[in-house]
């Protein structure tokens, strides 16, 4: 049978939202018929696909279209137009107009400034300090300020420019509005990710979404002043030259021009001003006298100067800076999909196939141990400290639970996982590396997967608590009701790859 090649694309915003309403929503779906969905998709995948997991979310994405609109599973087709999209259509109809919108303030704003900077009444010549200061010194501020935003949003400096950014003024209405729209978990992924992020995939798309704006923005406002700079040079009567408060000695002016003409002297020599020009174009606004029309010839001079300020120091750095934002975007929206739970639980279900099927090609996996085989962890005694791994169960009623099933009275209580960040999870296994009791319960959802969030949190426990305490992880099925034998194994099967001693994964104690 001939595969269907499709050409990969990495998703955007618009999918990772509506990829993961769609699967919020297939958690109503029985496991047994979402399990034999996804195994019968990783049958129809191409094998060439196995070690590549954005193009297997990619592909099973394609899948599930098909399916919806009535095709063939072995068409070639990649339309998904038939999965309902409002809610990733929505998100990308506000991105496009908060970046219209900060593309036309840029724009205005530059042409503005330019209008004002470059005005001229025939009695002073423009100021080519003034121009330096706004389009050379600001400039460079603005970029390195920039820059700063890149630093992790802990710290209060990196934070306060976060929040005077332009573009995180209309970020926040992207924010209420994505609020709005949803009370799922996924518009919690993307608005926090907006908001302020709680996980690092999200902190890492909030940092690179906000700099790309910024930059966005800034490019604008430079192409806005050089169009109206270069509209003005050609189309009106413009005279250059320089003053200032401070008391500047004309070498110590033309030191400063040279060592700002520095990036481009050697390719564009005419835009670097002569001795002669800036000594003979100095003023002083006490003289009323104008300028005279063939001092105003020779001061035109200064035009390719005050070009080349606006290009090397506004134009190209905002341009390169917003390729590289874009270009990091992409990957951060890649990791916003590929690291939330709802995808790697999907993962963990088609390549639970290879399990459950045999396929070929793989290799052998350990045999799945007989209930009597498991070694029964003794019961805990004293108060025993609980953790609700992403809201596994609603605490309140767990504990009533663990008392009257099992006559066991819980200790400290920690909920983690979920929207809890990764520092909230370490500082739950900080709190309990010094814990005396004789065993720490942990539970989880057994109709979802081991994926590698929890697994790592668990041996991150395991590590960091006294060897005489045991840690039990506890799978429960929804409203606490009875746990298949298969979840269990597989949970089992998970915890033996940690290779964690006093690790035990039981329903009962």
């Amino acid at each position: 049978m001939s595969e269907c090649k499709t050409k990969y694309r990495p998703p955007v915003l618009e999918d990772t939202v509506d990829i993961l309403l769609w699967l919020d929503s297939d958690r109503e779906v029985a496991d047994a018929e979402r399990q034999g969905r996804d195994h019968r998709i990783w049958r129809a995948m191409p094998t060439r696909l196995a070690n590549e997991p954005a193009q297997i979310v990619q592909y099973w994405w394609q899948y599930i279209g098909r399916e919806s609109s009535g095709e063939s599973a072995n068409s070639c087709s990649s339309d998904t137009e038939d999965i309902e999209k409002s809610q990733g259509q929505h998100v990308g109809y506000l991105r496009t107009l908060i970046n219209v919108s900060l593309i036309v303030f840029g724009l205005l704003s530059g042409m503005g400034i330019c209008l004002a900077v470059f005005q001229y009444d025939g009695s002073h010549p423009i100021n080519v300090v003034t121009v330096i200061a706004i389009f050379v010194i600001l400039q460079v501020l603005l970029v390195s300020l920039s820059l700063c935003m890149l630093i992790p949003r802990r710290s209060g400096f990196s934070g306060l420019l976060a929040n005077i950014n332009p573009g995180a003024v209309l970020s926040n209405l992207f924010v209420h509005f994505m609020a709005g729209r949803s009370s799922t978990d996924v518009s919690f992924s993307i608005v926090g990710s907006i908001a302020g992020g709680h996980t690092q995939a999200q902190q890492k798309f909030l940092r690179w979404q906000l700099f790309s704006w910024s930059q966005l923005m800034g490019l604008a406002f430079n192409i806005g002043a050089l169009a109206v700079g270069i509209l003005l040079i050609i189309f009106t009567d413009l005279a250059f030259g320089w003053t200032s408060t401070l008391v500047f000695e004309t070498k110590e002016f033309q030191a400063l021009i040279r060592l700002v003409s520095m990036p481009w002297s050697a390719i564009w020599p005419e835009a670097l001003p002569t001795d002669a020009l800036i000594e003979q174009s100095r003023f002083f606004r006490l003289e009323t006298d104008g300028v005279a029309e063939n001092m105003a010839r020779d001061l035109r001079a200064w035009w390719p100067f005050l070009v080349a300020c606006i290009l090397v120091y506004g134009l190209m750095p905002r341009l390169l800076l917003l390729l590289a934002s874009q270009f990091l975007l992409r990957r951060a929206t890649l990791s916003l999909l590929m690291e939330h739970p709802q995808i790697e639980a999907l993962l963990e279900r088609m390549r639970g196939a290879e399990l459950a099927l045999g396929a070929k090609g793989q290799e052998p996996q350990p045999a799945v141990m007989a209930e009597a085989d498991y070694i029964k962890p003794d019961k805990p005694t004293g108060r025993v400290p609980v953790i609700i791994w992403a809201e596994a169960a609603p605490l309140d009623k767990w504990l009533n639970y663990l008392r009257d099933e099992y006559g066991i009275k819980a200790g400290v209580t920690f909920e983690a996982g979920g929207v809890r960040t990764l520092s909230e999870d370490r500082a739950c296994v900080a709190s309990l590396a010094a814990s005396n009791s004789t065993a720490i319960i942990v539970v989880v959802k057994s109709w979802e997967p081991p994926v590698n969030d929890v697994l790592d949190f668990i041996k991150s426990l395991r590590q960091a608590l006294n060897s005489s305490t045991d840690v039990l992880l506890m799978p429960v099925g929804p409203d606490l009701s009875k746990v298949e034998a298969r979840a269990l194994q597989i949970w089992r099967h998970a915890l033996n790859r940690l290779a964690c001693v006093d690790v035990y994964v039981t329903d009962s104690l």
